[in-house]
């Protein structure tokens, strides 16, 4: 198992007309970061009691879903090692976003394998654990500004409107043995055949 490991998902889609509302489900092995359309969501999940019942968090995107192509992107990150707030399951990420249209008809997209997926890099993986009870030290170095190329800067991913702080999941539910169907998951560094492979 991989210990420390970041991973950038991406899923752009088309919406044809504005939905009368938006939802996106998400939960990750052990936390993720989420943004739609480059504006920070929030981030999970909530406390769980694994290995065989996980919680997933709800979070209303109505107001960033537009006409047009739309971009889920996700900051998944796996501990590698059991802690106090997640049992030590095999990494993945599942999401299901619902968007009601007028005439109401229910569009979703969910996590399968036309995602991208890639390797976040700029994380220090052999980073020691904060104690025996929480996971890896977090280590990103922010990639040097080139000075011929001024426009060099961190992940669009990683930034949050100002300096606000990040608000809290809100809705924690139990996602049980949908969990396990639609999780994007690896292993090592090699992807099952049912997943996106790395871009």
């Amino acid at each position: 198992m991989p210990y420390n490991y970041h991973l950038m998902f991406r899923k752009t889609f088309t919406v044809r007309s504005l939905p009368v509302s938006a939802r996106i489900h998400i939960t990750a092995s052990d936390k993720y970061r989420l943004c739609v359309n480059g504006r920070y969501v929030g981030r999970g999940p909530a406390r769980n009691a694994g290995p065989f019942w996980t919680s997933y968090d709800t979070h209303d995107i109505t107001k960033l879903v537009r006409e047009g192509n739309n971009t889920i992107a996700v900051h998944g990150y796996y501990y590698g090692c059991p802690t106090v707030w997640s049992s030590d399951m095999p990494p993945g990420l599942w999401a299901e976003a619902e968007m009601l249209s007028p005439d109401g008809r229910i569009d979703t997209v969910v996590s399968d394998g036309t995602w991208k997926v890639k390797r976040l890099e700029g994380y220090h993986e052999e980073t020691q654990r904060i104690n025996g009870w929480q996971g890896p030290i977090e280590v990103y170095c922010t990639p040097p500004r080139d000075i011929q190329n001024p426009t060099t800067r961190r992940p669009p991913l990683m930034t949050t409107p100002g300096n606000r702080r990040p608000s809290l999941p809100s809705r924690k539910r139990s996602a049980g043995g949908c969990f396990q169907r639609f999780l994007l998951r690896c292993r090592g560094h090699t992807w099952s055949p049912g997943c996106a492979a790395p871009a």
